[in-house]
């Protein structure tokens, strides 16, 4: 993971912290990607996961 993914990772942790997805996987899934997509705000969707599932996701 990039430095700039872990950065944005840890503030959304902190401000997302109260989410509640009825499942804890779907929580840590959902700031996972908002740090992504926050980190590299550029890109689309598909460029800015790692993979297939989490465009998916």
């Amino acid at each position: 993971m990039e430095p700039t993914t872990m950065m944005a990772d840890l503030t959304l942790s902190d401000e997302l912290q109260d989410v509640d997805l009825g499942d804890k996987r779907r929580n840590e899934r959902y700031v996972r990607i908002a740090g992504r997509l926050a980190a590299q705000p550029d890109k689309s969707i598909p460029d800015a996961m790692e993979n297939h599932a989490e465009v998916e996701a």
